[in-house]
C-alpha cells in the first residue's frame, strides 16, 4: 500500500514538474512572446488611426477614468473595446457635426437686422451670453455635463470689414 501512495506521488511529481516545464516553454517561447507584441502594436495602430478631434476627445474621457492611452495599449484594449463604449459613444456625438465657416447670415445689431458673415463655433451656453470655447474646452465642457452647443456668431473678419475697424456702440 504504501509502494503504491510513493508510486502516485512520484508520478505526481513528475507531471507536475512536466507541467511546469511546458508552462515555461510556453511563455520564453519567442513565438509567443512575438505575438504578444503584435497584439499590443494592432491595439497601438488603433488608437493611432482614430480621428484626430476623436483622439482628443478620447483623451479627456479616458482621464475621467483614470486611464489614458498607454494603460490601454498595456492592457491590449483598442478604442473599440466594449469596456470604452461610454466614452466612443460620448465621443462620436461630440465630434459629429464639424462647424461651418464664413456663410451668409443676419445677426442684429441695435434692434436691427444687419446681414453679414458667420462662423459656427462651439460655445458654453446658461449665462447672459454663450461663451465662446476651443474644440478642448468644448470637449471637457460637454464631458462634464456643462450645457454646450455650435451656435453661429458674425465673423472677426465680416465684423472687421463691416465697421471699417471701428467698434460698436454697446
Amino acid at each position: 500500500m504504501n509502494r503504491i501512495r510513493n508510486r502516485i506521488a512520484l508520478a505526481a511529481i513528475v507531471l507536475a514538474f512536466g507541467a511546469s516545464s511546458a508552462m515555461a516553454q510556453y511563455i520564453n517561447d519567442p513565438s509567443m512572446v512575438e505575438a504578444k507584441g503584435k497584439k499590443e502594436r494592432a491595439v497601438q495602430e488603433a488608437w493611432v488611426m482614430l480621428p484626430p478631434k476623436m483622439k482628443m476627445c478620447m483623451d479627456q474621457a479616458l482621464a475621467m477614468s483614470q486611464m489614458s492611452f498607454e494603460t490601454a495599449i498595456k492592457a491590449k484594449l483598442p478604442p473599440y473595446d466594449p469596456k470604452f463604449a461610454t466614452q466612443i459613444n460620448r465621443c462620436q456625438t461630440i465630434t459629429a457635426r464639424e462647424p461651418q465657416t464664413n456663410f451668409p447670415c443676419t445677426i442684429q445689431e441695435n434692434g436691427r437686422p444687419v446681414d453679414t458673415m458667420c462662423d459656427e463655433v462651439y460655445a458654453q451656453l446658461g449665462g447672459r451670453q454663450p461663451v465662446p470655447l476651443t474644440f478642448q474646452q468644448y470637449i471637457g465642457a460637454h464631458l462634464h455635463a456643462r450645457e454646450v452647443d455650435i451656435i453661429e456668431m458674425e465673423s472677426p473678419a465680416a465684423r472687421d470689414a463691416r465697421l471699417g475697424g471701428q467698434r460698436p456702440y454697446r
